[in-house]
């Protein structure tokens, strides 16, 4: 599964190339961002085409290729792939997670309350920041809150292992049953 979504994910690297100065071009590159986050499911070996396509995007666009345009595409490729797996997808668990503790302990709400209302801020903050760089027209930056947003919703596929180690189990490795614990797996 881990060759063919890395292998998904160069053929959608190739089509974005092609369509890339098209309007509608960039939707090759949302999905591609889907499939990144439903990597996150399978194994983590598919964040590495993320600079694959970096270098993809640098090739079309500069002709001159000097030394020092090379290595500045390649740190922004690889800070792009530390975006999504160090700072992104655990980031949003410890939101969830912290916002689960608050509710649950402070408050005196029911159990996975929190998460809930961590899931409905999310939503919340995707929807009115999608809006506000439509409004002002900030194609680019309204690509990248797309692009955020559909890695997060391919990495909510790991919903199933709260769900599942709630469920008590018979094998129930790291018991998995909030967003704190999921950390720990992450």
């Amino acid at each position: 599964m881990a060759t063919l979504i890395m292998a998904i994910l160069f053929y959608l690297a190739l089509r974005w190339e092609r369509e890339m100065h098209l309007p509608r071009g960039n939707r090759w590159l949302i999905l591609i961002a889907f499939v990144i986050g439903l990597s996150f499911g399978v194994h983590f070996m598919g964040l590495l085409t993320i600079p694959a396509i970096g270098l993809i995007y640098y090739f079309k666009h500069y002709k001159q290729v000097t030394i020092l345009n090379f290595i500045l595409a390649n740190v922004v490729s690889v800070a792009v792939l530390l975006f999504v797996f160090k700072l992104l997808a655990p980031n949003i668990l410890r939101f969830f997670s912290t916002l689960e503790i608050f509710f649950v302990n402070s408050v005196g709400l029911p159990f996975n309350s929190g998460s809930i209302i961590a899931g409905i801020l999310l939503v919340a903050a995707i929807y009115f920041s999608l809006k506000y760089t439509r409004e002002k027209g900030h194609k680019h930056l309204n690509t990248g809150i797309l692009c955020i947003t559909f890695v997060v919703i391919g990495f909510s596929t790991w919903i199933l292992l709260p769900i599942r180690a709630n469920a008590n189990v018979v094998i129930n490795e790291n018991n998995p049953s909030s967003a704190r614990r999921i950390i720990s797996i992450l």
